[in-house]
């Protein structure tokens, strides 16, 4: 088993909010188990420059270790699959990973505490990176030289101490660790949160867990298929005519185009899409203003209408 360093770690926006969430909505402290890949990376790096300079950049362009988080395991308390002493349960732990993938870490929810790991948070975690039994395969490593890991991240999330008028801001820190087994201590990774942007290559790396939900399927008459034919062919025709009306609202900007606002091509979509609000911003001022004056001579006829009964009624 390696005990390489991984250079960073990544994880996808949605999940790390997920995880906050957890959090922030939990009774009290909390802990879990975090699963994903840990891929090897290594860049190709051609160049003829012999200068100082591009030695630094092959340098810092060297082959590394990327860990991705894909997915969590929580549970509503802490000390779940482990003991007093930090001690992991095997057994439990092996429940758990099958079905949710490759176990690359834990992680700890704390509450008005110091962003550092405690002695039992120390214990659970070499522990866990001990253990031959949950070590895994690096992802695209050299065919040579296969590389194996343990679970040695250590994800630590905490909410900092607030006064009382700051009660309504949510605030959490958040930091990540390596557990090194030579050196016995932990190391501050670099975390890297993954959104959707122009660079999307990685989200190749992502394998789902979830599987699809089964569709019941029901037997029905010839007269009944007859129906849904013809209630399909409203829908298409109610759906092309919704359609062409939308168009007419986009101004040429399809929904088709949308797909080049991410990308090396987004900046030059980008001043059509703010002429295009432009536009629509121009017709809801037009619209407010003749509400206004629809308004206004509605409220006018009213005035009329009132005088009309009143003469009527003798009252004037």
């Amino acid at each position: 088993m390696d005990d390489r360093p991984i250079k960073e770690i990544h994880i996808p926006g949605p999940t790390l909010s997920s995880l906050l969430h957890r959090i922030s909505s939990s009774s009290g402290d909390i802990d879990g188990l975090l699963f994903g890949t840990v891929t090897f990376n290594a860049p190709v790096n051609l160049s003829d420059d012999v200068s100082p300079f591009s030695e630094n950049i092959a340098a810092d362009n060297s082959p590394s270790l990327i860990a991705t988080v894909t997915s969590f395991f929580s549970s509503s308390s802490t000390s779940t699959f482990y003991n007093s002493s930090g001690q992991i349960n095997l057994q439990l732990v092996r429940k758990v990973v099958p079905r949710a993938g490759t176990l690359i870490g834990w992680f700890s929810g704390r509450r008005k505490t110091a962003l550092r790991p405690s002695m039992r948070e120390s214990c659970v975690t070499e522990s866990l990176s001990s253990n031959t039994d949950l070590s895994f395969q690096v992802l695209k490593s050299p065919n040579s030289n296969s590389i194996t890991l343990s679970p040695c991240l250590f994800l630590l999330l905490t909410t900092p101490f607030r006064k009382e008028d700051q009660v309504l801001i949510h605030t959490h820190d958040y930091r990540v660790y390596q557990f090194r087994l030579s050196t016995e201590c932990f190391e501050p990774k670099t975390i890297k949160i993954i959104n959707i942007g122009p660079n999307v290559g990685h989200y190749v790396d992502y394998e789902t867990y979830s599987p699809f939900p089964e569709m019941l399927c029901e037997i029905r008459d010839p007269n009944s298929m007859s129906e849904d034919v013809k209630s399909e062919t409203d829908d298409v025709s109610l759906s092309s005519k919704n359609q062409s009306q939308l168009d007419l609202c986009a101004d040429g900007f399809q929904i088709n185009r949308l797909e080049n606002l991410t990308g090396p091509v987004a900046s030059g979509y980008t001043a059509e899409v703010e002429d295009l609000y432009s536009k629509m911003i121009g017709k809801l001022n037009g619209l407010a203003r003749l509400v206004e004056k629809s308004s206004a001579k509605v409220l006018e006829q009213e005035t009329r209408n009132m005088k009309l009964r009143y003469k009527v009624a003798g009252l004037e």
